[in-house]
C-alpha cells in the first residue's frame, strides 16, 4: 500500500473506517474452506475474516486456502475475539497486510508472530489487546507504525521495532502503561509527540546521535544506548568457547560482575537476564547441537 494512501487512512476517524467496513460487508462475497472464512481480493489472493470453528485459541494462518494465497487479515476480522490467545503468521509467506483494527480488543491475546512478508499494519490493528506480552516482528518490512496500532496494550513491557520502520504515528503506543523499553533503530526519522503518551515507565533504547535519541531528550524520556555485540562472547575476548560458559555461571553465582557489554553478549535468549538458561544454550551450541539463537554473530542489543 502506497505511503500517501496510508497517511490519508491515518487521518480518518474510526467511525469512517467502520462505515467503510460495513459497506464492504454487504458488497463482498464470503467463502468458507479449510476452517477459515475469507473474501477474494485480486487474482488468487484472499483476505481472511474469521476462523470457522467452535473452539479455538491458537491460530496459525496457512499460506494458501483452496489454492488461493493468503494475502491479508481483514479490517475488524477478529475484533473483540476473546477466544484467541496466540496467533502466528509465519507460515503465511505471501501475507503482506494486517488491516485496520484486525485484532483490536482481543482481551486474551498474549502473543503474536508476523511473517517476514508483512509490510503493513493497519490503524488500531492491536488496539486494546490488554494481555499482549510478546510480539515477534520476524524481520518483516513494516515501515510505519500507524495511529493506535498498539494503543492501550497494557501488558506489553518490551518492544523491538524492526530496522525497516521510519515513522511512528500519533498514539501508536499510547496508554501502554507497562511498557518499560522500546528499541528504535537508525532509520526512524519522525515520531509523533503523542506516540508514547502516558507511558510513564518507558526507556527508549536507541543509537547515540540518532533521531530517536534527540526525540527522547526533547520529551524527557530516559535513554539506553544500543551496542553491537558478539552473541555468546560473555568475557568479550573475541572468541566464543567454554570460558564464556564459565563466565555466565560465575555471574549467576555472583563470583564475578560482568559489565554492560558482557551482560548483553551473555544474554543468549534475549530475556533481559543472564542465568543458567543462557549457559545451557551456549553449552549446547559448543557441543554442536542446533539452537535458535545466532551465537557468534554480531547482534544489536
Amino acid at each position: 500500500m502506497k505511503k500517501p494512501l496510508r497517511r490519508i487512512l491515518s487521518a480518518l476517524a474510526a467511525l469512517t473506517i467502520a462505515l467503510t467496513f460495513t459497506l464492504h460487508a454487504f458488497a463482498d462475497t464470503y467463502y468458507t474452506y479449510g476452517g477459515y472464512t475469507y473474501t477474494k481480493a485480486d487474482g488468487n489472493n484472499i483476505i481472511i475474516f474469521a476462523v470457522d470453528a467452535d473452539d479455538y485459541s491458537k491460530v496459525s494462518f496457512p499460506n494458501n486456502i483452496d489454492d488461493n494465497l493468503v494475502y491479508a487479515v481483514g479490517d475488524f476480522a477478529f475484533s473483540g475475539d476473546e477466544k484467541l490467545t496466540e496467533v502466528s503468521c509465519e507460515n503465511a509467506t505471501h501475507m503482506t497486510e494486517i488491516l485496520a483494527f484486525s485484532f483490536e480488543n482481543c482481551k486474551n491475546l498474549t502473543s503474536f508472530k508476523l511473517s517476514p512478508s508483512v509490510q503493513y499494519l493497519g490503524i488500531g490493528a492491536f488496539d486494546s489487546c490488554t494481555a499482549l506480552t510478546s510480539f515477534d516482528w520476524a524481520d518483516c518490512q513494516v515501515d510505519e507504525i500507524l495511529t493506535q496500532t498498539f494503543y492501550k496494550c497494557t501488558s506489553l513491557e518490551y518492544m523491538e521495532l524492526p530496522d525497516s520502520v521510519t515513522e511512528i504515528y500519533p498514539h501508536a503506543f499510547a496508554g501502554c502503561t507497562s511498557l518499560k523499553e522500546i528499541t528504535i533503530g537508525r532509520n526512524v526519522t519522525e515520531i509523533s509527540d503523542t506516540a508514547f503518551k502516558d507511558d510513564d515507565q518507558l526507556t527508549i533504547a536507541c543509537w547515540e546521535d540518532s533521531y530517536a535519541y534527540q526525540y527522547a531528550v526533547d520529551h524527557n524520556i530516559p535513554v539506553r544506548f544500543l551496542h553491537e555485540v558478539k552473541l555468546g562472547d560473555a568475557n568479550t575476548d573475541g572468541i566464543v568457547n567454554i570460558n564464556d560458559v564459565t563466565a555466565i555461571q560465575s555471574q549467576k553465582a555472583e563470583m564475578i560482575s560482568l559489565d554492560e557489554i558482557q551482560l548483553l553478549s551473555a544474554d543468549i535468549n534475549h530475556d533481559r537476564k543472564v542465568d543458567i538458561a543462557d549457559a545451557t544454550l551456549l553449552q549446547r551450541y559448543l557441543a554442536e547441537y542446533e539452537v535458535d539463537f545466532p551465537i557468534e554473530s554480531m547482534v544489536t542489543r
